[in-house]
């Protein structure tokens, strides 16, 4: 059995986490009848790592496979999905299905947050 080389093998791990981060995408999509907001899944990694969020932008470019998240940020991806870290980065089928009363729990959580801040700024 050939080796593949350092490049192809980086290549090949990229391809398999966009394949399983696209599968991802399309389940919600499928399940929820709506197109994902990059914008919000931004704000819940943001939310969860209690940091500015990536740009929009970015998130596309994760899901169409042109980079890769940093490895801080993969949790928090897969977790707004309802999956595991490993999932995305090891293919680890054992990943829960996303349900409307999750998503819509994590949205109210994003936007409590985000209330939250907008609060603390007036009060100053």
């Amino acid at each position: 059995m050939a080796q593949s080389s350092g490049k192809d093998a980086g290549a090949d791990y990229k391809e398999a986490f966009r394949l399983r981060l696209f599968d991802l995408v399309s389940e919600w999509e499928r399940a929820h009848h709506k197109r994902v907001s990059h914008k919000e899944i931004a704000a819940f990694i943001a939310n969860q790592l209690e940091e500015e969020p990536v740009h929009p932008t970015q998130i596309s470019r994760w899901i169409n496979g042109r980079t890769l998240p940093e490895m801080h940020r993969i949790e928090p991806l897969a977790n707004y999905f309802g999956a595991t870290g490993a999932f995305l980065t090891q293919g680890d089928k054992r990943r829960p299905r996303v349900t409307r009363a999750e998503v819509d729990r994590r949205k109210r959580k994003v936007e409590d947050a985000e209330t939250g801040e907008k609060d603390q700024v007036e009060e100053e």
